[in-house]
């Protein structure tokens, strides 16, 4: 989450929009407040009161949570109203996905938690286990993106999220 000022950064208030991002917009005073029609988006005008300013944050940060996939113990995955089960090696790589949800996380540290006793030989195991996974998770408006030279991410499809 992140505390934006309008309108002096509308350009990284763009940039968190376009990547889902939620955003909490500090409207200077005197300035028009920007229509907000994106769950992930509330604003304020400064001063801000600290109470009303963790009350928004708190706001922001519930309705986030009700966008992010969850996974269950029996390996199924549920996201906007659908779900998927999904195998074991593929729940673990959801799994460990989702604790970083939007953000990389290396292949090196995939391996490590996949295959603790022999990961140097499971690079290959672990392509064909993202393989497997963005199959299982398309149907639900998730993929995971290489992120070339650091590793993976799990996020929504940017045309489902607008839906």
């Amino acid at each position: 989450m992140s505390v934006l000022r309008w309108p002096a950064q509308a350009d990284e208030i763009e940039a968190h929009r376009a990547r889902g991002v939620p955003r909490l917009l500090l409207v200077a005073a005197g300035t028009r407040p920007p229509v907000c029609v994106d769950p992930l988006e509330d604003w304020t005008r400064t001063p801000v009161d600290e109470v009303d300013l963790r009350a928004r944050w708190a706001a922001l940060c519930a309705r986030s949570a009700c966008r992010k996939p969850k996974i269950d113990q029996h390996g199924v995955l549920r996201y906007a109203g659908q779900s998927v089960p999904l195998a074991a090696g593929e729940a673990a790589l959801v799994r460990l996905l989702l604790d970083s949800y939007r953000s990389v996380v290396s292949r090196d540290d995939l391996i490590a938690h996949m295959w603790p006793h022999s990961a140097p030989a499971q690079r290959n195991a672990l392509d064909v286990r993202v393989l497997r996974a963005r199959r299982r998770l398309l149907p639900l408006g998730l993929v995971i993106k290489t992120v070339w030279s650091q590793g993976y991410l799990l996020d929504a499809q940017q045309d489902r999220e607008a839906s």
